[in-house]
């Protein structure tokens, strides 16, 4: 048994959450459910795992809430400020900066910010360097599980404040 089973039904009582306006936090789509239930299959051990690992992540707490207008998010009718979500500013960062996109990619400015961003996101995980080694990457699952589950416990709390 890993880490997600109670993140899961966790994620499962946001389904029928609903927060200002009636808006459901997360939507609940196939590419969602199939996220879910590949978070059980494995625990990532390299970059291309992790990878997996993250895009669900990615799917599921992203573009499960919106995206650029992330409904959890107080600006746009939820419960939670930018700086409680470190979690999700976190996967985006290590999907976008360095799994899924060329991190040398544009200007030099573009590239120096994309680097800042990821070490960022490294040493918000507790590490020093760029992950290599299986035990690397297990930590980062491990620590990322973790993260998720108290970000859907502060989310739970501050919608049962509003209720």
């Amino acid at each position: 048994m890993n880490g997600w089973d109670t993140g899961q039904s966790k994620l499962q009582k946001f389904r029928h959450t609903t927060i200002a306006k009636k808006l459901e936090v997360f939507k609940h789509t196939n590419k969602a459910v199939d996220a879910i239930l590949d978070l059980s299959l494995f625990v990532p051990k390299d970059k291309a795992e992790f990878g997996q690992f993250i895009d669900n992540l990615y799917t599921i707490f992203y573009e499960g809430a919106g995206d650029d207008k992330l409904r959890f998010l107080q600006e746009n009718g939820g419960v939670l400020e930018g700086s409680e979500c470190e979690f999700i500013w976190c996967i985006k960062q290590l999907r976008n900066k360095w799994l899924r996109h060329d991190p040398d990619h544009g200007n030099e400015k573009k590239i120096i910010k994309s680097s800042q961003s990821l070490r960022d996101a490294f040493e918000w995980l507790g590490l020093n360097q760029m992950p290599t080694e299986p035990d690397d990457f297990v930590y980062m699952y491990s620590k990322l599980s973790k993260e998720a589950r108290r970000f859907l416990e502060c989310l739970l709390e501050k919608v049962k404040e509003i209720s």
